[in-house]
């Protein structure tokens, strides 16, 4: 049997599906450790760590949606569906880094602002959810959709 384009995209669709859940599971993953990890009441208070870390996991998780927007442009013109899912990848990716910050911050500092970095992730990546369309996009050109090559 013949593997055809539609089928291709079938198949990519379902392992960005995966990759996404994947990465969504490992924020849940990253909460219980907070939970559930003791954590000596000794730690000091530094307000401007606090604030740095959030503010690059922001600025961060804010890039994403950049980059991601650049990549799968560029999957449209290089009719290449590979790129929309290292584009989904590469954003899910840097929407964890706040969460990464979070973890470092609840074990570094007191407090429950860590808490919010990992919201500000789980929203963000939610945000990245793979399309479908994303890549009917870039497979456009392919006479099987009814474009011309």
């Amino acid at each position: 049997m013949k593997n055809t384009t539609g089928d291709k995209i079938e198949g990519r669709y379902r392992s960005m599906l995966i990759l996404w859940a994947g990465q969504m599971g490992t924020i849940g993953l990253f909460f219980l450790l907070t939970q559930f990890v003791e954590v000596s009441d000794d730690r000091a208070l530094n307000n401007l760590l606090s604030f740095v870390l959030a503010a690059v996991g922001t600025f961060v998780a804010i890039i994403s949606f950049v980059i991601k927007g650049k990549l799968l442009q560029k999957s449209v013109e290089k009719q290449d569906i590979a790129l929309v899912q290292q584009a989904n990848v590469v954003a899910c990716a840097l929407c964890e880094v706040p969460a990464l910050f979070g973890v470092a911050e609840r074990f570094l500092l007191p407090g429950r602002e860590y808490l919010l970095m990992l919201f500000l992730s789980a929203v963000t990546m939610a945000l990245h959810f793979p399309r479908k369309v994303n890549l009917l996009a870039a497979s456009y050109k392919d006479p099987k959709f009814g474009g011309t090559v």
